[in-house]
């Protein structure tokens, strides 16, 4: 038994590769997270810069989807090489969005920044209990605006379960104790997303969310995508003139998302909430339209000179 505890413990480190993205007016947040082992994202990382071939060198972003077709059909092309990959790999993709018109965030003096790394907290460690994993590498990109000090502050040593319930066949028949599982953060660097291909994914797939949540016009749009015969001819004529050029070319890409993973039952749904949201987490694509989880979740303040308060807020869920 302890050589077997020896094995369990000595698990690989976890992977994850972040991005968060806003709508122009800042009224929807983003946080994504692309994970895995690092042989699987290394494999995924190679899938997409195949899938972009005709930007590889300098890259794929939301905010480059302006309406030309070479950036379009970039990412599009990289969507649906993702989505049909994300299940034989093992791979997750976790996005967290928000309003800050919602209960939690319509707080005067909000310090985005400082809710911005709560968020990322929440999101990880949910991925972190989803997966039982507890040893993680984290990959942020450098343009990101919060603190990854205190993020890695408040991740280290969190408690996402126990031994006994990640291997109850092991553990079986009482009389063994069943510690605690802390999440242990192995590394936090910071890359440029600009530059990797699992930056792409992440940036691409925060951009979705929050998308979906400030366009109801392009989502009203994306539903009423026929299927069959008339989907090429859609395709070609674009959608309705009240969207601008550039929400034509993200709402192709929306489109995209939602036809793949329909075919492949990965359970993302647009229409239930008008904005996407996975309702079964386990799923390997997991959107989730964040809600205060309980009357004192609330958004972090500032004080009145603009600095942050004295005390640290909160960063529990």
């Amino acid at each position: 038994m302890d050589l077997l505890l020896a094995e369990i413990l000595r698990e690989r480190t976890y992977h994850a590769w972040f991005d968060d993205g806003h709508c122009g007016d800042n009224l929807s947040w983003a946080v994504a997270c692309v994970s895995g082992a690092q042989e699987s994202l290394s494999r995924l990382s190679t899938i997409v810069r195949g899938a972009v071939e005709p930007i590889r060198e300098s890259g794929i972003e939301w905010k480059d989807i302006s309406g030309d077709s070479t950036r379009t059909n970039a990412a599009v092309a990289l969507v649906t090489s993702v989505i049909s990959a994300v299940t034989d790999l093992k791979v997750r993709i976790d996005v967290l969005h928000w309003s800050v018109l919602d209960s939690r965030h319509a707080v005067s003096n909000r310090d985005d920044s400082e809710n911005l790394g709560m968020m990322y907290y929440k999101l990880i460690l949910d991925v972190a209990r989803r997966t039982t994993r507890w040893v993680w590498h984290i990959h942020l990109d450098a343009g990101s605006n919060f603190s990854s000090y205190r993020l890695h502050k408040y991740l280290s040593g969190r408690d996402i379960g126990s031994l006994s319930s990640r291997y109850p066949t092991i553990f079986a028949g009482g009389g063994i104790l069943s510690p605690s599982l802390g999440l242990t953060i192995e590394k936090i660097d910071e890359n440029s997303s600009g530059s990797e291909a699992l930056g792409w994914v992440s940036d691409i797939f925060a951009g979705l969310a929050h998308f979906s949540r400030s366009n109801p016009r392009a989502v009203r749009h994306v539903l009423s995508e026929p299927d069959g015969a008339r989907r090429k001819q859609v395709c070609l004529d674009g959608f309705s003139l009240d969207l601008t050029r550039g929400e034509k070319g993200k709402a192709r890409v929306l489109a995209s998302l939602r036809r793949v993973s329909r075919e492949r039952s990965l359970g993302v749904s647009l229409g239930s909430k008008r904005m996407l949201w996975t309702p079964n987490p386990s799923q390997p694509i997991n959107f989730w339209p964040y809600e205060a989880q309980h009357p004192d979740d609330k958004a972090p303040q500032r004080n009145r000179a603009g600095k942050e308060a004295d005390l640290e807020p909160d960063w529990e869920p």
